[in-house]
Order: C-alpha cells, then structure tokens, then sequence
C-alpha cells in the first residue's frame, strides 16, 4: 500500500505568511526557504516552503500515512486509512501555514509504494531476501548489506528510484520507540518498497501506468500500488525465491552435519523464529555473538538460512 509520501501546491501569492516567524529560515540553498520539522518522537509531517524567481510559494508536505495513523508503519494503511491519513495531513499543513492545502489535488512529488509478504518465520524471511539478492533489474544498481538488506537504486546521478526488500521485524526492533503492536505487526514479514524520490521518476510512473496526472488522487490509490509491486515482484521471479524445500530442514542438516550439531542448530533456527534476528543482543538469554554467527554460518552453509 502506501508509506511515506510528499505532495506539493504552488501559489502566486500566499494568504497568510506569518510561517515566516514559527518556521526555520535556511540559507545554505539558493531560493528562500523555511522548514517545520517534528520534535522526536512526534510522527507528524515535515513541511517546508520555497520562494523560487519566478514568483512562486511552493509548499511540500512529507509525512509517513501510517506512522501518522497508528505511531509505527509496521501495519500498512487500507485505501480508506490513506485517505483519512491524507485529510489529515491537509488540515495539519493549513494551520501550520495559514494557507489552503487541499491533499487530493495536491502534486506527488515523492511516494512509497509498500507492500508486506507475510512467511511465517524470521528464517524463510532472511533466506528469501539472500536469494532475491542473486537477481538483477536493468537499469538498477544492485546493493545487499550484511545479508539483511537488499537495494535496487536506479543508474544516474539522481537516485530517482530505489526498490528496498528486507525483514521488517529487526528494523523495527532496532528502534528505540517500538512497541509491542509495531513488533507483532513485523514479525515474519517480508517488506518490499517501491520508492519514486523525484519528478522525473513520478512523471515517468504517471505515463507508463496510463493515469490522468501525478495528483495525489491519481497515484494514492491501492489499485496502482498492487499494480506497481506486481510489476517488481514478476521481474523478481519472487515466487522462486519464496518456494519452500520439499525437505524438513532437520532432514537437510543431518546430511550436512552429525546428529546432535544438526539438533543443535535446528533449536538456533526456531530460537531465531521465536525471539527474532539479533536474539543474541538479550544478555539474559546467555547466547554469545560469536556462537550467533557461528550458527548463521553452518546453517547457510547447509542452505536452511
């Protein structure tokens, strides 16, 4: 569905521009400019308003939806969850600037289109993300980090596009405001996001997906989205990468190890089903760094991670 997204109206002259003395004023940029930024850890959009010479006010609103709606995006907005979320912002944006911003009409500028393959266990998750990182997408940059995540960044100067796939469970466990909600929302899932950062990417998107214009009212829908993750996924093969061993994994690791290593690493497996990635970090379980990697290690070795 939809993460984070950012519209944008221009205007000739503004109605009220009393921003000028809540906002911060920034002078490192050629064109005036002023910015609201959330205290942490206020989920609230970040706004800012640029004066250009041909005497246009353009004002941005970049907020995530579901943070907005629910504190975390661990849980992914329905169609009718992004509109009350877009309502919303609208109004958050006219009393923080004194000026009409009417969402629906507003121009996308910038939006990630998210979408959450549900595997069951920590395990399928990572292995589906090392074997997603085997493939290619033309016209992608391909990077993966410490096996656990995995970037398609487009070619160019600009990264105007970037496709993001990795667990949702140890990034948000990496946080420190999770709750337990964003925690169960996360766990055994598979996060895909199709990022447009840039006009030239969200004019491209408009065109080749046949819709009216790049209104957020265009674009905010979950019809495109499906159809745009749909679009990743077939050039991904996904469902290859996903497809589970006809073996019981305990079967698998007997052919690569003795029996009590093989029972050994199969606890370690479901530990990590249980408990999530980066168990090891709770000192109370008792479970040293060096034997997690150890594990990972055997375990990739005979193909179960």
């Amino acid at each position: 569905m939809i993460d984070t997204v950012e519209l944008k109206h221009c205007y000739r002259s503004l109605k009220c521009n009393d921003f000028q003395n809540d906002w911060q004023h920034i002078n490192r940029y050629g064109n005036p400019r002023w910015v609201l930024n959330p205290q942490k850890p206020e989920k609230l959009p970040h706004l800012t308003m640029i004066f250009t010479p041909n005497g246009l006010w353009h004002l941005y609103a970049r907020v995530s939806i579901p943070n907005l709606l629910f504190g975390h995006n661990s849980r992914l907005p329905n169609q009718s969850e992004v509109l009350n979320g877009l309502d919303l912002l609208g109004k958050f944006v006219e009393s923080k600037s004194g000026n009409s911003f009417d969402p629906q009409s507003a121009t996308v500028s910038a939006v990630d289109f998210v979408y959450d393959v549900p595997l069951g266990k920590e395990t399928t998750v990572h292995r589906t993300v090392k074997h997603l990182s085997k493939r290619r997408l033309n016209r992608f940059w391909k990077c993966f980090i410490e096996e656990l995540t995995l970037y398609f960044n487009s070619k160019g100067k600009r990264r105007t596009r970037q496709i993001r796939i990795y667990p949702k469970l140890p990034e948000v466990l990496s946080r420190k405001s999770s709750n337990e909600e964003a925690i169960q929302f996360a766990r055994g899932v598979l996060r895909i996001e199709n990022c447009f950062r840039h006009k030239r990417s969200i004019d491209s998107f408009v065109k080749e997906y046949s819709l009216e214009d790049s209104s957020a009212n265009s674009i905010l829908k979950e019809k495109v989205a499906k159809q745009s993750i749909s679009r990743i996924l077939k050039k991904l093969n996904f469902n290859d990468a996903v497809c589970p061993t006809k073996d019981s994994t305990l079967n698998i690791l007997l052919r690569k190890f003795k029996p009590l290593k093989a029972m050994k690493l199969l606890g370690f497996l479901r530990f990590v089903n249980e408990r999530g990635l980066y168990f090891y970090k709770d000192e109370a379980l008792g479970f040293s760094k060096d034997s997690y990697y150890r594990c990972i290690r055997d375990c990739s070795d005979a193909g179960v991670w």
